[in-house]
């Protein structure tokens, strides 16, 4: 009772004054405890130019690009460089941190660098060219105690006169990339500061602790951008890539965050994960680095773990993908305060205690690359040799991709290999290769023998086979499969030699224009090219009325002396009984066919030689179809961001989304498609009862993942899921082997073959009925009773690249 009656006197107490509302300060001394000395006063604090110490608050993105912007201008050991820009047009940014006069010739030094690097003889004048250490910080926005670490260490290597950083400066180009995902690390920040007190609250329950769905981890489209090394889908990796490549540095830091209840964790990971692939020298220089990070930590008395959970397998990663480049990569994992103070089991952990942990392994890594330099430099010189060894023992001569049936998939695959810095070519001669014959002029050539074979061999490899059967990752992502072009591994030199023509760039993209006059009855446009869905999408948009047809057909198109055979989901424009002009209508698509490789024909004659003439009922009328993605509280936001970013950059149709929380009685109104991501729960009956309803009404509902089984329960869809496999094992079997024997079951991402129904809607622009598909769950739907329900299913091998149990093999064929 008292204390109650002492709480409402001083929620009604007036307060004239606040004082101590950052009384969590630390000075710069917390943060270098070692590190005291002189120090050159025109560079900024931190403090002086944010109004705050580091770690009072999170500094929010133009906040931090302000201050490194006034470090670069004040010293001229530092230069500042924008590389990118991210969605939401943040500015993504490198700074050059060397001695004056390292600057001078700072160019020069790059450009001998990447040329050692790319397997050229070294002289004796290389021995002194600095190495390159890259520090890079916050690739998951909610792990912000790195992109404010970046603060700290831009101050320190910019400021110091200590003999031991004169030295590293010397010999050293420490590049920092100071927040490699500015969009989730902006969004981050502000709900933390937005919710913090005048005195910070540990408790995990509080506001601060429990940011709202998406959180600040992904981007702007919610993707997890330290898996898009290898894919490289989005600007801020697209920009970080290439810079990669025009510096090629020895040691590539990646500094993350974890569970509060953690403490620190750095490289190596497991070594029963270790991609096989990657020379057995990098792990050992990791292991080397390691004592470095280790004496950091035990000078400050603080605990950590390493060669345990985390591997190095997946090359899509931050900490991984240098590894196949003949850098070095050394992921950091600092438990995570998740705003400014929280409780954990080793007591209230401070957001400026994750900071300083992070500055300590900076510091680290640049101590290490200064004293292991020799050792760096020489292991990424010989990459360039062990990749030329592998090459001739593997046997690979290189692969060639047949881009002829779709402009658009082959210049993605083009543009991926350039962001790799991977040499591709033109095919001057037709190959027969696997039973499959690769075009003259329309396929690309890749050679194996260059810099980057070990990278091509981990893209087009199908693995099956693995030392271990846990993973942090997934198993496999082959870009054949990912693709769907056809691709060939070459083993003979000479014939990979004499197919090979031109460097290829991009394939040009313009297209034969059909020619529309007064005779023209119909355009046409097979649903085969990747981006068919947009080029229709966009023609809806602009009001052109289109058929699809649902059976094959023939009809004469201009140019051509026979009757041409078109698939089920052929476009159709009859120019007849339309709102636009005939001129409007070529005008339309003559852009729509430029804009996404869809190639059009016309023809004078809507009588079909075979199949439905075009006035058929089976030539179906199409229509603009509203679509929603349904998001918030229990989806993945990978998932949901994974269709939004589909829809909105690639196909160009504009979703509603629809909050979970928001989802009354009239609004799905209007919606035609309904999209339900991978879900970890869907808590409200209601929501599954409106959803049934809504599709016995007409709407067509896609479910994706976990959300399969969240509508299955309560009868409200006839979905029949199979339950996963057991855990239950057999045998008596030692209770330490419980999370390995658990943890091999778990599908964490592999790539299966399936066959496809071709008659089937869903598969309308297929050629060939085997698909593989990419999986990451180990969800078995039922056969329906419905015997026309199923267009897809697994093949009786189902595995074509990636680690799959046993069980699920047996479990998930046919």
């Amino acid at each position: 009772m008292i204390k109650s009656v002492l709480l409402l006197s001083l929620l009604c107490s007036s307060v004239a004054f606040s004082q101590g509302y950052m009384q969590d300060s630390v000075d710069m001394s917390y943060y270098f405890p070692f590190h005291q000395g002189e120090r050159i006063e025109s560079v900024p604090l931190p403090a002086e130019v944010l109004g705050y110490q580091i770690g009072q608050m999170h500094v929010e993105h133009a906040q931090q690009t302000q201050y490194l912007r006034e470090v670069a201008r004040a010293s001229d050991r530092v230069t500042m460089e924008e590389y990118a820009r991210s969605w939401e047009q943040r500015p993504l940014h490198l700074l050059f941190i060397t001695s004056p006069a390292n600057h001078a010739k700072l160019e020069d030094i790059r450009m001998r660098h990447v040329a050692l690097a790319n397997g050229e003889r070294a002289t004796s004048a290389d021995e002194n060219l600095p190495a390159v250490v890259w520090l890079g910080y916050s690739v998951h926005g909610n792990e912000s105690s790195g992109g404010n670490a970046a603060c700290l260490m831009a101050w320190h290597f910019a400021s110091s006169e200590s003999e031991e950083v004169r030295n590293w400066l010397d010999s050293t180009v420490i590049i920092i990339d100071p927040c490699l995902n500015p969009d989730g690390f902006n969004r981050f920040a502000t709900w933390v500061n937005n919710n913090r007190g005048l005195t910070p609250v540990a408790d995990p329950r509080t506001r601060e602790h429990n940011e709202p769905w998406p959180g600040g981890r992904t981007n702007h489209y919610w993707f997890d951008l330290n898996r898009d090394w290898l894919p490289a889908v989005h600007p801020e990796s697209k920009g970080r890539l290439e810079q990669f490549y025009r510096w090629r540095p020895h040691v590539l830091t990646d500094h993350h965050e974890m569970g509060t209840n953690s403490t620190f964790f750095f490289q190596p990971g497991v070594p029963s994960r270790n991609n096989p692939l990657t020379p057995e020298e990098t792990y050992q220089l990791t292991g080397e680095l390691s004592h470095y990070h280790a004496h950091a930590l035990d000078e400050l008395g603080e605990t950590y773990f390493t060669g345990e959970r985390f591997d190095d397998f997946y090359y899509g990663k931050g900490s991984t993908y240098p590894d196949v480049n003949g850098s070095i990569g050394i992921l950091f994992e600092q438990a995570s305060s998740r705003g400014h103070v929280q409780e954990s089991q080793y007591g209230d952990l401070s957001f400026a205690h994750t900071i300083r942990n992070q500055v300590a392994t900076s510091l680290s890594s640049v101590r290490g690359t200064h004293a292991m330099r020799d050792k760096f430099k020489r292991h990424q010189r010989e990459m360039a040799t062990h990749a030329a060894e592998q090459q001739r023992e593997s046997g690979i001569a290189g692969w060639v991709i047949d881009a002829s049936k779709d402009i658009a998939k082959a210049n993605m695959m083009l543009e991926l290999m350039h962001n790799h810095d991977i040499n591709t070519y033109q095919c001057a001669r037709g190959i027969s290769a696997n039973g499959y014959t690769f075009p003259e002029g329309g396929s690309i050539v890749i050679p194996a023998n260059q810099p980057r074979f070990l990278l091509l061999q981990s893209m087009f490899e199908k693995r099956t086979e693995f030392t271990d059967s846990l993973f942090y990752d997934v198993s496999s992502w082959n870009f054949a499969s990912s693709s769907g072009l056809h691709v060939s591994e070459i083993n003979s030199a000479s014939t990979l030699r004499s197919a090979m023509g031109a460097p290829l760039v991009e394939f040009d993209n313009i297209l034969p224009t059909p020619r529309v006059d007064a005779t023209t009855v119909a355009l046409f446009a097979r649903w085969d090219s990747y981006y068919s869905p947009a080029a229709l999408s966009t023609l809806l948009q602009r009001g052109v009325r289109v058929r699809v047809a649902s059976e094959p057909f023939a009809v004469d198109v201009q140019g051509e002396s026979n009757s041409s055979m078109f698939g089920a989901g052929t476009i159709i424009i009859v120019l007849g009984n339309q709102e636009l002009s005939r001129d409007s209508i070529a005008s339309i698509v003559n852009s729509v066919s430029a804009r996404y490789s869809v190639p059009f024909v016309a023809s004078v004659t809507g009588y079909a030689s075979q199949g439905s003439s075009l006035g058929s009922g089976n030539m179906w009328t199409i229509e603009q179809p509203s679509v929603a993605i349904l998001t918030g509280n229990g989806f993945s936001s990978y998932s949901a961001g994974n269709v939004w970013h589909l829809f909105d950059t690639r196909m160009n149709i504009q979703p509603v989304m629809l909050d979970v929380e928001s989802l009354w009685p009239r609004t799905l109104d209007n919606i035609d498609v309904l999209v339900v991501p991978d879900a970890w729960y869907i808590s409200d009956s209601t929501v599954l009862a409106r959803l049934a309803e809504w599709t016995m009404d007409g709407g067509t509902l896609v479910a994706l993942g976990n959300s399969i089984r969240h509508l299955s329960n309560g009868g409200s869809f006839n979905i029949r899921v199979g339950l996963s496999p057991s855990d239950d094992i057999p045998e008596k079997r030692p209770y330490f082997l419980i999370e390995n024997d658990r943890g091999a079951k778990r599908i964490g991402g592999v790539v299966l073959s399936a066959t496809m129904d071709l008659s089937h809607p869903l598969c309308f622009g297929y050629e060939e009925p085997e698909i593989h598909l990419f999986r990451k769950n180990s969800i078995r739907l039922r056969a329906p009773r419905n015997p026309y329900a199923a267009p897809i299913k697994y093949t009786s091998t189902v595995l074509e690249s990636g680690f799959l149990h046993p069980t699920h093999r047996e479990n998930l064929s046919e």
